[in-house]
């Protein structure tokens, strides 16, 4: 900005709309405007602030704004992609978000990055911004570097508001690929090279021979031989610097990476999963600065990252279902970050013999073993001053965080819960700092699991403002003799603690053995009844009822069940637990069977159901908030064999996440919902898995929906010619084994990509009248059996109109009578298919498979 000049990157006008052209041509030319009565005119240097500090507004000059009257609030926005990802400098990316607003007025909405170190504006959106749907801006990125983004979304009746985080991109500066690699090369030298194509490679494929050198493969995928001999993907042999990988694929070899000693090097973006390792980088404590960011290690048999090095960066990474560790490190001063691990076979994250490394903002979910450990070499403890910060570890099949042998380490500010043992356990360990963390719900295996444990010489460490309740098999601290220095301010459970040494954790200390003091609130539950005021109730005992049992008819309410169980007289028994009319409710840790409905949930707002076993009954959940019933959340339930729907649920901005829904007699999750999200959820053995009926602007991603009767993934209306099923985005999942993986039916503008839609017994996926859609980037191979008369990947039949179909592969797809890949009847475009020559039928203008051809055709040009 000029001396003498004054931005106004915002304008937002009450009661008079203005083009925003003009706001534009004020952002150019740096004009100077006047408010005037009835507007409210916003500084450059409060849009700046307040998007630092994630306030809304930003502060005003001139007037205080139009009145709006009672009931309109400021509306909201959601950021979708980039987040966390890396692209070159200069690429045109679509920032994509979501706007709300409660009179679905939206005026405009404005882009805003900080590059610089100062927030910017960077694209205006004048034109119509629809509610609820993602809309997106189009920006070309200036780099290099780590940079923030948000969007200001403002309403016609003058409210604005940012989202509610900042969402992160990265860009890069490439010197321009010197070769374009078509097949592998075992003496890579130094320069900059690009992937332009996929590798099948019989053996080793890249080997890296000296310094310097960067490789870009652009999304595309080294394919490996199999495990049958040692191969790697991409190795360094020898120790390098300046090493730079990124957006590679590399499946199905012995090691995807193999890593000797890397200085200043980075690995970011690359998906490396399905291999014996993923990532091996064992280069001892000579490797310094390498940086592991945003890669994805998904189904490695065995460490999906294996890092030994100094001053090390592993941030953003999904390191998942890996049969044994998720991420194993060693080494010192470094960083481990924001990280995602679920279902390893073993440990989480595992540190061995670390020092002053920091990690922090990692979330590790369903571990077999420990969610993070950290272990020095026996007798040395030679593991200390790291930090284990803001952390969130649960659902294990065994401990939370662990410190065996280690000492003045700080544990502080982590949520650790509902862990099969203890929540945080140390193993002669001194020294150390357990702080201010949050340990509820552990020791659900009777294998001696406690919320805190200290065993073995586990002396003189503090324990202090730690709040650990409810953890349910033995009880809520465990302490042996002479084993803790100092305490304070710590809450548990009233005869839940076990503690021999002189210190007791409860406040108020005392120099003996004894209960705790400072105990967990809790209103004692041991029979049928109705919870008639707010408050946190615990069920102290399993029983029984022949009729309906518990019943919630006030809000802030939280029942902890503790894992017991209220079991019914089976048909005719009616509920287990009703709610109704309330908010701000939580119902956790129940087990509630032979009822007939296990949990009926009526307008139940801004709620929460997690970690329930709700079985055998006729209806296992069924939350009927219709039109005004909103943001009730439903995770980590176990809700099977029920003899109708496991879950039904009728309202608006309800998430299912971590649920297992399964061998149900009809629907495993049956949903009427708008702006809802349905992600990591398991629907198998069920009729069919998740069905949407009449449901709009809902995410269903990154769930498995297997080996169902009918349909995996199932959207429709009710009506033939009602089209009221809209703008659902369908990605990620795997909807196989099933007879149908997914269907569509009477809708539009759906977005359905990178799923996983093989082996069904019928059509991997299926489009009847549904239009404007988008279906790309998914495998729908080898579906059909011999007894089907067709079996078929990918089917656009009865008025699927207007779709545009790309990218997808259909092959191997077989049926008794017929063979199809591609049954089209209708399409409007489409590009960079696979199928089967002579596999398709195709009556419409435009044939799928590569090249497209003006008229109908049978013969796919792009073959498996």
């Amino acid at each position: 900005m000029k001396n003498g000049q004054t931005a106004i990157e915002f304008l937002l006008l009450g009661g008079t709309v203005i083009a925003f052209v003009l706001a534009v041509n004020f952002l150019l030319q740096s004009a100077i405007y006047a408010p005037t009565e009835n507007q409210t005119v916003y500084t450059e240097a409060g849009i700046r602030e307040s998007i630092e500090n994630l306030t809304s507004p930003p502060p005003a000059y001139g007037v205080t704004g139009v009145d709006m009257g009672s009931g309109n609030a400021y509306p909201s926005v959601s950021l979708g992609a980039p987040n966390g990802g890396s692209y070159i400098n200069g690429a045109t990316l679509d920032f994509n978000y979501t706007p709300f607003d409660d009179y679905a007025a939206l005026k405009n909405a404005s882009l805003f990055t900080n590059e610089t170190g100062t927030w910017e504006s960077r694209a205006l959106n004048a034109s119509a911004i629809t509610d609820g749907a993602t809309n997106y801006f189009t920006y070309t990125l200036s780099g290099p570097g780590d940079f923030r983004w948000n969007v200001y979304l403002c309403d016609t009746a003058g409210q604005c508001a940012f989202a509610a985080t900042n969402n992160t991109y990265s860009s890069y500066t490439s010197s321009g690929c010197l070769n374009n690699f078509t097949e592998c090369n075992a003496s890579i030298t130094a320069g900059v090279y690009c992937l332009n194509q996929s590798i099948v490679a019989p053996g080793d494929c890249m080997v890296f021979t000296e310094d310097d050198i960067e490789l870009d493969c652009k999304g595309y995928t080294i394919t490996g031989p199999g495990f049958t001999k040692p191969r790697t993907g991409i190795s360094l042999p020898s120790a390098a610097s300046n090493i730079t990988i990124r957006n590679c694929n590399i499946t199905q070899f012995t090691t995807g990476m193999s890593l000797n000693v890397t200085n200043d090097s980075v690995f970011d973006n690359n998906n490396v999963s399905y291999n014996l390792y993923g990532i091996n980088s064992s280069g001892g404590y000579e490797g310094k600065e390498a940086n592991f960011t945003n890669n994805r290690l998904a189904n490695n048999t065995w460490h999906g990252m294996n890092v030994n090095g100094n001053y090390t960066l592993i941030s953003g990474n999904n390191a998942s279902y890996s049969s044994n560790v998720g991420i194993y490190y060693s080494g010192k001063n470094s960083t481990l970050n924001n990280n995602f691990l679920a279902g390893n076979g073993l440990q989480g994250i595992y540190l061995d013999d670390v020092n002053f490394t920091s990690i922090t903002g990692n979330t590790v979910f369903n571990t077999t073993y420990a969610g993070i450990y950290l272990e020095g070499l026996t007798g040395i403890t030679t593991c200390y001053n790291n930090t284990i910060s803001g952390n969130n570890v649960s659902y294990g099949g065994s401990n939370g965080i662990v410190l065996s042998e280690t000492r003045f380490n700080f544990v502080t500010n982590n949520t650790v819960y509902y862990n099969n043992y203890s929540g945080i356990q140390l193993t002669k360990s001194y020294n150390n700092s357990i702080l201010s963390n949050n340990v509820t719900a552990n020791g659900r295996s009777d294998f001696s699991g406690y919320g805190l444990r200290l065993e073995f010489d586990a002396n003189n460490n503090n324990v202090s403002n730690n709040f650990m309740c409810e953890n349910v098999y033995y009880g809520d601290v465990n302490t042996q003799a002479l084993q803790m220095a100092s305490s304070g301010n710590n809450t548990c459970g009233i005869e839940r603690c076990t503690q021999g040494g002189a210190y007791n954790i409860c406040v108020p200390s005392a120099a003996t053995t004894g209960s705790c003091s400072n105990n967990c609130p809790c209103t004692l539950v041991t029979s049928c009844k109705t919870l008639a005021f707010a408050g946190v109730y615990c069920l102290g005992l399993s029983f029984s009822s022949t009729v309906s049992c518990l019943a919630i008819n006030v809000s802030d309410v939280w029942l902890y069940g503790n894992s017991y169980a209220v079991t019914g007289k089976g048909e005719g028994g009616g509920t287990g637990l009703a709610a109704g009319n309330t908010s701000n409710v939580t119902v956790t840790q129940c087990n509630f069977t032979k009822f007939d409905t296990g949990m009926s949930l009526e307008v139940t707002n801004s709620s929460n159901f997690s970690y329930n076993n709700i079985s055998f009954n006729t209806d296992g959940i069924i939350s009927q908030g219709g039109s005004v019933g909103k943001e009730a959340n439903f995770t980590g339930n176990k809700v099977y064999n029920n003899t109708n729907n496991g879950i039904n649920i009728t309202g608006k901005y309800c998430t299912l996440n971590y649920n297992n829904v399964s061998y149900n007699t009809n629907y495993g999750t049956y949903m009427i919902t708008e702006y809802s999200s349905i992600d990591n959820n398991r629907f198998d053995y069920n009729l069919g898995g998740i069905q949407l009926q009449e449901s709009n602007f809902t995410n269903v991603t990154n769930n498995v929906a297997a080996a169902n009767s009918v349909t995996g993934i199932g959207l429709t209306s009710f009506g033939w010619s009602v089209m009221d099923t809209k703008n659902n985005t369908v990605s990620n999942n795997n909807a196989s084994n099933n007879s149908n993986g997914i269907t569509l039916t009477n809708g539009q503008n759906h977005t359905v990509s990178n799923n996983y839609l093989c082996y069904n017994t019928n059509q991997g996926l299926s489009l009847s009248n549904t239009n404007l859609s988008r279906v790309n980037d998914n495998n729908a191979s080898y579906n059909g059996n011999p007894v089907q008369a067709f079996g078929t990947g990918i089917n656009l039949q009865w008025d699927a109109e207007a779709n545009n179909v790309a990218n997808n592969s259909a092959c191997g797809n077989f049926g008794a009578k017929d063979d199809f890949n591609v049954n089209v009847f209708q399409l409007a475009a489409s590009t960079n298919n696979t199928c089967r020559a002579a596999g398709c039928t195709q009556w419409g203008a435009y044939n799928i498979c590569i090249p497209n051809v003006s008229g109908a055709g049978n013969d796919c040009n792009n073959n498996c």
